[in-house]
């Protein structure tokens, strides 16, 4: 990502990399507000899940209860 950046591709907000070259970027410490990421799955809704994706998805489920917006 840093490599993209220094290449004048863009800005990235990443976490704390140690020994990242800093030669060619310039890096601001963000304190607030505090950074989050949304991260999603998707699957076809009559598509072929195997027993391991199912468990996998009921896992994910059973542990976002009150943040999965529907």
């Amino acid at each position: 990502m840093s490599d993209l950046v220094g290449a004048n591709l863009g800005v990235a907000i990443v976490p704390y990399i140690p020994n990242l070259d800093e030669s060619k970027i310039s890096m601001v410490r963000v304190k607030s507000p505090k950074c989050f990421r949304v991260i999603q799955m998707v699957w076809r809704l009559n598509g072929y899940m195997s027993p391991a994706v199912i468990n996998f998805k009921d896992f994910l489920e059973k542990r976002a209860i009150g943040i999965i917006k529907k």
